[in-house]
């Protein structure tokens, strides 16, 4: 019985985490979207959530790719 316990309290954490990691992944390919349609850095940041040197961490990378 305990250790049922143990892994369901294991389970949700392990849940909740990827749940965050998946929201972050799909606000950054969002943000990323909006840099290829040459949005402002400050409307990106206001939508998304994100801040202005995360946005320009991906606008680096964006135009490494290209």
């Amino acid at each position: 019985m305990k250790e049922s316990v143990i892994y369901q309290e294991i389970f949700h954490e392990g849940e909740v985490k990827g749940e965050k990691k998946g929201k972050q992944e799909a606000t950054k390919n969002i943000a990323l979207n909006m840099l290829r349609n040459n949005m402002n850095l400050e409307d990106i940041a206001k939508l998304t959530g994100l801040n202005v040197q995360e946005i320009q961490q991906l606008n680096s990378s964006l135009n490494r790719e290209e």
